[in-house]
């Protein structure tokens, strides 16, 4: 679970992985914002000191940094090189 999560996020983030598609990339990234979140909201409300004072923050720190990527536009930026002949263009 952990290697699809990071697979997603590098994707999106316009690391090469083959096997992983932009779309997926795209829907996937916003998955695990809300999984997040979710999840920041569950260790809060925990009874266990160790999920409210460890990994509420933790979880919230991560949802965060994946809205940032999720929000990027590198697939704008992506598919701008991907083609030549728009460069040339504005050139």
């Amino acid at each position: 679970m952990y290697a699809v999560s990071a697979a997603l996020i590098l994707r999106r983030a316009s690391v090469r992985v083959p096997w992983l598609s932009r779309g997926v990339a795209r829907i996937g990234s916003w998955v695990l914002v809300v999984l997040l979140t979710l999840g920041t909201v569950a260790n809060i409300l925990s009874q266990s000191p160790w999920e409210r004072f460890l990994l509420g923050p933790v979880t919230f720190v991560l949802a965060g940094l994946c809205f940032v990527v999720a929000r990027s536009a590198a697939d704008t930026v992506a598919s701008a090189s991907e083609r030549p002949e728009r460069q040339q263009a504005t050139q």
